[in-house]
């Protein structure tokens, strides 16, 4: 991401649903939250509209001004507006933003033709009085890529098995360190529940959830990095997520809902990205979550939700070149 936190939040003039605006100005000595949706009339956008809009004088009370942003124009935010209005019984009081030129979509790195050439990806941001960046989050979509920016982070995955399956589900999650090659490194270098550290001391594993009961809300599994630490000659670590006994118990990820992927500063303790996967899953028992991966001298983060009817062996034969015993 091109915008970093402490960093002035851009300026920018815009027509809105409650008319023209300039940014700074408009915010004046209050807190802001600039929040993206996709599109209006989206169900997703419009629940977290209605409920913001219900918020409203809870954000007065603390100094903060809110402001939403799509690429639909003026008349479609009021549209909209109406629509929510009159199905949530609110009234959304802060202004819309009608990006149509994407031009603050294109300040606020908003705009990711990995995800799509046009709509904005689910952003937030929050501003301080001073104008500068003081938190931000972004939603990513399937193949979306960012630059990470940050050097000590944490990868946390998380998942909820549905109930009445019958078992326990042990899901677990792994991170492998690619070459150039799209090999393995060695295979001291396959991080998971039995090799929790990574050889430079890059990676640790915080361990096994077996039943997926020990998260409490939290993430189920988390991998804490020093992207500073990882040696030369990784240049990618990628994580996957697999469905152990998954034969003898019958379990796959159609079984699984509110999977994710997330990446949290461990300075500020901040999430700064996340990638929810959907439940686009049916027979498949692993998926390869996420990657870091080396580009120009930058680690980058890919969001992948790619699917295979396989176990960790699978994975394991897949990018190690040594004999794998079994």
């Amino acid at each position: 991401m091109s915008l970093r936190l402490g960093d002035i939040a851009p300026d920018f003039k815009a027509k809105t649903s409650i008319g023209d605006i300039s940014f700074h100005e408009y915010l004046g000595d209050s807190w802001g939250i600039l929040f993206s949706h996709p599109a209006d009339f989206t169900p997703v956008c419009t629940t977290e509209l209605g409920r913001t809009a219900a918020l409203q004088e809870e954000f007065a009370k603390r100094n903060v001004k809110v402001l939403a942003l799509s690429v639909d124009g003026v008349e479609s935010h009021k549209t909209w507006i109406k629509d929510i209005d009159e199905t949530q019984h609110v009234h959304v009081g802060f202004p819309i933003i009608a990006d149509e030129d994407r031009a603050v979509a294109n300040a606020y790195d908003m705009i990711h033709p990995n995800a799509s050439e046009t709509f904005t990806v689910r952003s937030l941001f929050i501003i301080g009085p001073d104008k500068k960046i003081k938190f931000m989050a972004i939603n990513l979509q399937k193949g979306q890529k960012i630059d990470v920016g940050l050097s000590k982070i944490t990868v946390g995955l998380g998942w909820d098995p549905n109930e009445g399956t019958g078992h326990d589900f042990d899901l677990d999650a792994s991170a492998i360190m690619i070459n150039s090659d799209r090999k393995l490194v060695s295979e001291s270098h396959f991080i998971f529940y039995n090799n929790l550290t990574s050889p430079d001391g890059a990676l640790t594993h915080t361990g096994d959830d077996p039943s997926g009961g020990n998260s409490d809300g939290d993430d189920d599994e988390s991998i804490i990095i020093d992207l500073d630490k990882v040696s030369n000659d990784v240049q990618e670590i990628l994580f996957v997520v697999t469905i152990a006994d998954f034969e003898s118990r019958k379990q796959n990820f159609g079984q699984v809902r509110n999977s994710y992927i997330r990446l949290v500063d461990n300075l500020k303790n901040e999430e700064v990205a996340k990638y929810e996967l959907g439940e686009d899953f049916s027979i498949e028992t692993g998926v390869e979550f996420g990657r870091l991966y080396r580009k120009d001298g930058k680690w980058k983060f890919e969001a992948s939700g790619i699917g295979y009817k396989a176990d960790l062996g699978f994975f394991l034969q897949k990018y190690y070149t040594g004999t794998i015993i079994k």
